[in-house]
């Protein structure tokens, strides 16, 4: 009897946990771009899935720039970085829309940036 009991709530945790992969972490959604060209404005979308639920929008950004950049269209408000960066920046997101940056050049005209963008 233990020995069914033990084999019983081992598979019950192990449904628990997929039900909890499947809910929660199955519609993640990213994306990576390297600037090492800082003569255009570069823009990143990320298209959500029709139906799930999304909670939260990221961005990591990682590199060194000689001058300003400026990224728009995370916070509603603009970001302005410069020189050796590693940031990360974090806010709601429901996926009721594209998730959409841009990252302008603004003062930089050097440098070399990895930039992560994720919706989850």
């Amino acid at each position: 009897m233990k020995k069914f009991s033990f084999y019983f709530i081992s598979i019950l945790m192990i449904l628990i946990c997929f039900f909890i992969y499947l809910n929660f972490f199955r519609h993640i959604k990213s994306s990576e771009i390297l600037i090492d060209n800082f003569s255009k404005i570069t823009v990143d979308s990320l298209n959500p899935v029709v139906g799930e639920g999304y909670s939260l929008r990221k961005i990591k950004i990682k590199g060194y720039i000689n001058d300003s950049i400026l990224i728009r269209d995370f916070y509603g408000y603009p970001i302005y970085l410069s020189g050796k960066v590693d940031k990360e920046f974090n806010t709601e997101y429901y996926g009721s829309f594209p998730s959409i940056i841009n990252i302008e050049p603004y003062k930089a005209t050097s440098g070399k940036i990895k930039i992560t963008h994720i919706i989850k």
